[in-house]
């Protein structure tokens, strides 16, 4: 078994217990394919690697790619069963009822993907491990932001400007994305970015001891190197403040309390850090579920973007 770090059982299950509450880039080819082993309706992006992403497509007042979190086992998280899927749906129903422009303009496509590593995604089991190495560069979110503008380029097209809804590892794709891409970015939301600097390795030992049960239950299994790739990755430094400011687009950043793995002052730091930014703070996930869906809708009503 690959082991990165030693940790301790019992500050382990405490934090997990805790946390459970809770560039500019070439452009590569892309196809999409269907297997009808699939579930009804279910569709597949192809990406350069070989990599093959479930994507749902649905008519939007706006073009947006939402990207879903990380999963405890990734291979039971997919864009299906996250907080974003909520987020947007709601969001969307909010605006339909409350916005007359958004129910004239259905124009738009809402993009909901499963990442690399997550759900029924497929193909990307190649990535070599041995007992001194593994692959997980894939899978952290520098890449992942990689994967994100392919699934935009396939299902927007590949000159398409669009708004992004990213929870946290979907929010750290996104920015990325958005650092390497300004062009192709006209908003983002950023929802529970997670915890990131200098406290991120405190959150990454988490993320190793659930990729050592994995490998310890699932023996021959890649599932545990999106967990790795967690464990390996952090947003840029706070104090590479040219690298923040290239993103320009309007940016609403939602955090909640009551959440080590997606804390405050991650969403605090970035909204000082990026230049136009609305900071929306909630108490808890609760609170987050029931406030967040409506703010969204204002708040892309107000940028003018539906």
């Amino acid at each position: 078994m690959i082991s990165f770090a030693h940790f301790s059982f019992s500050a382990y299950a405490s934090l997990r217990s805790t946390a459970c509450k809770r560039l500019q880039l070439p452009k590569r080819s892309v196809s999409q394919t269907s297997s009808a082993s699939s579930p009804m309706g279910e569709s597949f992006v192809r990406l350069a690697d070989g990599t093959e992403l479930p994507v749902e497509n649905t008519s939007s007042p706006l073009d947006i790619i939402i990207g879903h979190g990380l999963g405890s086992d990734p291979s039971q998280k997919s864009h299906t069963n996250d907080i974003s899927n909520a987020l947007w749906k709601d969001a969307q129903e909010y605006l339909w009822n409350a916005n007359e422009n958004s129910r004239r303009r259905q124009s738009g496509t809402a993009v909901l993907y499963t990442a690399r590593g997550h759900g029924r995604s497929r193909g990307w089991e190649q990535n070599e491990v041995s007992d001194d190495n593994v692959n997980d560069v894939p899978f952290r979110w520098p890449a992942l932001s990689e994967d994100m503008v392919e699934v935009a380029n396939e299902c927007l097209g590949d000159t398409s400007q669009f708004t992004i809804l990213g929870q946290s590892m979907g929010a750290a794709s996104a920015l990325y994305l958005s650092i390497d891409n300004p062009d192709r970015v006209n908003a983002l939301i950023l929802a529970r970015p997670p915890r990131a600097w200098e406290r991120r390795a405190e959150i990454a030992s988490v993320f190793v001891a659930e990729a050592n049960e994995l490998q310890l239950n699932e023996p021959g299994s890649r599932r545990f190197l999106p967990l790795f790739g967690a464990a390996h990755t952090d947003l840029p430094p706070r104090s590479d403040k040219d690298m923040y400011r290239r993103i320009q687009c309007p940016v609403l950043i939602l955090s909640h309390g009551e959440d080590v793995a997606h804390p405050l002052e991650t969403g605090q730091y970035l909204s000082e850090l990026l230049p136009k930014t609305r900071l929306e703070l909630a108490a808890n996930e609760d609170e987050a579920r029931l406030e967040w869906p409506k703010i969204i809708g204002d708040w892309l009503a107000d940028e003018n973007l539906i």
